[in-house]
């Protein structure tokens, strides 16, 4: 009897076309998780984006809220400025009670040379909010704030938009 050789050539090219797509696939699953693996750090990048964007904002809305516990109202008086400008009672105030409670006193800065020598007012009568005033003819931009708080060195320190925020008391005819 003759040994036949059996022809593998068929079971090879057989062979080959199942390793070549085996192959192919593994390629595509690698391609599509390196895919999925950029689009999941996009996202991350953007989520991180995102909240910083959340925490600036935020801290835009406590200033604007801290903005919020003073208050200044301005009422006319009956006396006038040397140059016929009328004059004006700029009184400030703290306006939340529960923050009036934990206070020990107030200081407000004016930063004008007008009110050479003493920028500063205080307050340590919790009583009339740390009222504090002056008398005038106008506003100053802003006006340092600063919250002392009893029992501990704890400051605070509030820009207040004078010009923005000011109620004006405009006298009855």
């Amino acid at each position: 009897m003759e040994n036949k050789i059996p022809d593998f050539s068929r079971h090879s090219r057989t062979g080959t076309i199942v390793s070549t797509v085996g192959l192919f696939i593994i390629l595509l699953s690698v391609i599509f998780f390196i895919y999925l693996d950029k689009e999941k750090d996009t996202r991350i990048t953007y989520t991180k984006a995102m909240a910083i964007a959340l925490q600036d904002s935020l801290k835009i809305v406590k200033k604007e809220i801290k903005g919020n516990i003073i208050e200044c109202i301005a009422k006319q008086t009956q006396q006038s400025m040397t140059w016929k400008q009328p004059q004006y009672k700029f009184m400030f105030t703290v306006n939340d009670t529960v923050l009036v409670n934990k206070l020990d006193k107030v200081e407000y800065f004016f930063n004008h040379s007008s009110f050479d020598p003493n920028r500063f007012r205080r307050s340590q009568d919790a009583s009339t909010n740390f009222r504090a005033y002056y008398l005038g003819w106008g506003c100053l931009n802003v006006v340092r704030v600063y919250l002392h708080y009893k029992n501990t060195s704890n400051v605070d320190t509030i820009y207040f938009r004078m010009c923005d925020k000011t109620k004006f008391e405009i006298r009855k005819l």
